[in-house]
């Protein structure tokens, strides 16, 4: 994700959770950025709690909540583009016409050669080409398999910036289920953990909402039960410790999954 980006990300998530968080009774505040700032923590924010009288800082980290987005993705979104849009602009046009394309940004594993990998993705924006004309005579303008998704509009219909055609993605790790981030790891091994050796409790922010630039139509979007359950196998495998997990869906609404928020102002006893 581009730094801008992922730091107004972050500014929103955090400012999601203290308000979310937050009640007649509690009050969540952000009163540091460690890694924007010369100090000895690497998290991402350090939270004041303030509940009945008592007030305690906390270290919190952020996350993807899953594995659905690869860094190569964008090239193979741009390649897709690039081949594709002229031809279905023409024969949109020629239809007169606007289609909906929702496709697969594949991206090439170590399995494949990449003369190998360029001639199946060939193949592949071939396909796509002839089920976008195949559904542009069906009478309900609709084609739906595995990889791709076609709806076609009514004549002189036009999306987006005028174009006649709007090309989307599908996620391309949707078959592989449910995954953690490698990052959660890192957060829950290293900069969290050197947190609460530092004294301080500790929460770890799962973002469930993939960057902007990403254009998806469909996601495998896991429960907020799934995620805590997926955080508290984590945590016991990584012989971690991990005070309160907490999700932001890709609505923006947030949710405790792991551990309790009941006492979070209140320090340890000694």
């Amino acid at each position: 994700m581009p730094k801008d980006e992922a730091l107004e990300r972050e500014d929103a998530v955090l400012k999601l959770v203290c308000d979310g968080l937050s009640n007649e009774r509690r009050t969540l505040t952000v009163v540091g950025r460690p890694d924007n700032e010369k100090h000895a923590l690497t998290v991402d924010a350090l939270i004041e709690v303030t509940e009945g009288g008592a007030s305690r800082t906390w270290a919190a980290d952020i996350a993807l909540a899953s594995k659905k987005f690869d860094r190569q993705i964008p090239a193979a979104m741009k390649q897709l583009e690039d081949n594709l849009l002229p031809r279905l602009e023409e024969l949109a046009a020629k239809f007169d016409r606007a289609v909906m394309v929702g496709c697969k940004p594949f991206v090439r594993s170590d399995r494949h050669t990449r003369n190998g990998w360029n001639a199946l993705m060939r193949e592949y924006e071939e396909n796509i080409f002839v089920r976008v004309a195949v559904a542009a005579v069906r009478p309900t303008g609709m084609w739906h398999d595995s990889e791709v998704s076609i709806s076609w509009q009514g004549p002189g219909s036009s999306f987006w910036e005028g174009r006649r055609v709007l090309l989307s993605y599908h996620d391309p790790k949707i078959e592989e289920g449910f995954r953690f981030s490698p990052a959660v790891e890192k957060k829950l091994q290293v900069q969290l953990a050197r947190a609460q050796a530092a004294g301080y409790p500790t929460i770890l922010i799962l973002d469930q909402k993939p960057p902007t630039y990403v254009r998806w139509t469909i996601n495998s979007e896991p429960t907020p039960y799934d995620i805590g359950c997926g955080l508290a196998f984590a945590t016991s495998w990584l012989k971690g410790k991990l005070d309160v997990g907490v999700l932001v869906q890709s609505d923006d609404s947030v949710h405790v999954v792991y551990g309790s928020l009941s006492a979070l102002a209140e320090p340890e006893e000694t």
